[in-house]
């Protein structure tokens, strides 16, 4: 029975509206704060169908943005004396639901009740996405937005799915596979192509989603190409899904990398705008696109986190058939992935869930997933401009998804900036600062789950796209 009858605005069917488990979900919602902040990761208003639930509901969830508690009191005062049903009040109403009803719903524990709820909640979503489509159907829409819009549809629903996921095991199986990652091979070691930064982080680590960061001009695009190119180099499986940069300038950049010599070095740009004449450099260029034959590149804008998933785990199924295995994804850059639309117009929440999609990736692969991130431009106003932990944009889920957080910087990058000094003695003393500078690329490990956070100093080459260890030398 219901708390209280409501009518329903349609009849209800297994996946339409169950009035008496939304009932439930907000009792416990009003009762706990355990509760409230259970349901709050993977409920949003939109997943009640009655316009009072929806209201408390909306009202509840905002509670934990804020960090106040349930009240009931203030539950009541959302709504006036209006009547619901004759001779029922919307205050009477709330006030009921915080008592409870006499279903086993309003006493199941709260892990099989909010599994029950997003169960329920995910079964209707895609009971709707096929009504959806199948009214699609008769219009005039072309397949390919047909096919996009099914595909918008299911991405909701698994969204749903991709937080509050968990694992049980026992204390010996945790130790036991701690003990089988220690003695696993070193050629097993997803390598970030820096053996500096491999000691810090034990190379890109499987399972796990690591944030690299910095603003524009620091590197970010010239780190992954190079990191891949290394992976790639070393046998492993990796994969780049470059959601900004096209094919030629992609390929521009990986042939500049691989056929890299300090000393007779080719800029990607001279690639792109065919300044390349040397033979000499024509033939490295050329051997350079054999050496990059086994990095898989996809390129696509506005993906989402469930493309990139459907698409890693084919990659992984080819690869397993040529005795590879997936071991790195790249993803540049995140701020560029498509959110669902659950959280439409909330960027904080749009960015948890592809952060959270990620990382849920690197699990379920047991890969290592390296996602590109734009910093916020308050950098730019300060006279330290090494980056923070506080300055990752948009969201505090990046930094709490993250197994590890690493900051690109170039100190080079900001003595270019600043120009020529009128004063004699200031300019030669930016003049030399650069040419210290010119060369160094600092990656910051401002975060690290599995070990010591601390700077690691490497060798770059921005404009021929190369990034090596700090005593490459220029060979």
């Amino acid at each position: 029975m219901n708390v209280l009858p409501l009518k329903r605005d349609v009849e209800p069917t297994f996946v339409t509206n169950d009035i008496e488990l939304e009932q439930a979900v907000l009792h416990a919602m009003l009762s706990s704060t355990e509760a409230l902040r259970t349901f709050t990761g993977s409920t949003v208003t939109d997943d009640f169908t009655h316009p009072v639930h929806r209201r408390l509901a909306d009202h509840l969830l905002d509670l934990v943005g804020t960090g106040r508690q349930p009240s009931v009191a203030a539950a009541l005062a959302l709504f006036g004396d209006d009547e619901l049903e004759p001779g029922l009040t919307a205050k009477h109403y709330v006030g009921r639901l915080f008592i409870g009803g006499t279903s086993m719903l309003f006493a199941a524990p709260l892990r099989d009740l909010h599994e029950t709820w997003r169960g329920h909640v995910a079964r209707r979503n895609v009971f709707q996405a096929g009504s959806h489509l199948q009214l699609c159907m008769t219009t005039e829409l072309d397949i390919a937005q047909l096919a996009r819009e099914g595909i918008d549809a299911l991405n909701d629903v698994l969204a749903g799915f991709r937080q509050g996921r968990s694992e049980s095991y026992t204390g010996k199986d945790a130790i036991l596979a701690a003990l089988d990652d220690m003695h696993a091979d070193a050629e097993k070691i997803v390598t970030t192509g820096l053996t500096d930064l491999d000691h810090v982080l034990g190379g890109w680590p499987r399972g796990e989603l690591v944030i690299v960061a910095g603003r524009p001009g620091m590197g970010k695009s010239a780190f992954t190409v190079s990191s891949v190119a290394r992976a790639a180099h070393s046998g492993l499986g990796a994969v780049v899904f470059s959601l900004e940069m096209t094919r030629k300038q992609m390929g521009a950049r990986l042939a500049a990398d691989l056929a890299y010599v300090a000393s007779d070095r080719i800029c990607y740009e001279d690639i792109g705008k065919k300044r390349i004449n040397g033979q000499r450099q024509v033939s490295r260029l050329e051997n350079a696109a054999e050496l990059a034959e086994a990095i898989r590149i996809e390129e696509q804008r506005g993906v989402t986190v469930s493309e990139i998933a459907a698409k890693c785990r084919r990659i992984a199924n080819e690869f397993d058939g040529t005795g590879k295995r997936l071991d790195v994804v790249f993803v540049d850059h995140i701020g560029l992935v498509k959110a669902s639309s659950r959280y439409a117009g909330v960027r904080h929440r749009e960015v948890a869930e592809v952060t959270d999609g990620l990382a849920t990736l690197a699990k379920e692969l047991d890969c290592a997933v390296v996602g590109l991130c734009q910093l916020n431009r308050g950098v730019e106003g300060r006279e330290s401009k090494r980056p923070g932990l506080s300055d990752l944009r948009d969201s505090g889920a990046i930094e709490e998804d993250a197994s590890a957080v690493v900051f690109l910087y170039r100190e080079a990058y900001y003595l270019q900036m600043q120009g020529k000094r009128d004063d004699y003695d200031d300019e030669m003393r930016r003049q030399a600062l650069l040419e210290a500078h010119e060369n160094r690329l600092e990656l910051i490990v401002a975060k690290n789950r599995n070990g010591r956070t601390g700077l690691v100093s490497a060798y770059c080459d921005i404009g021929a796209n190369a990034i090596r260890n700090l005593d490459f030398g220029g060979r």
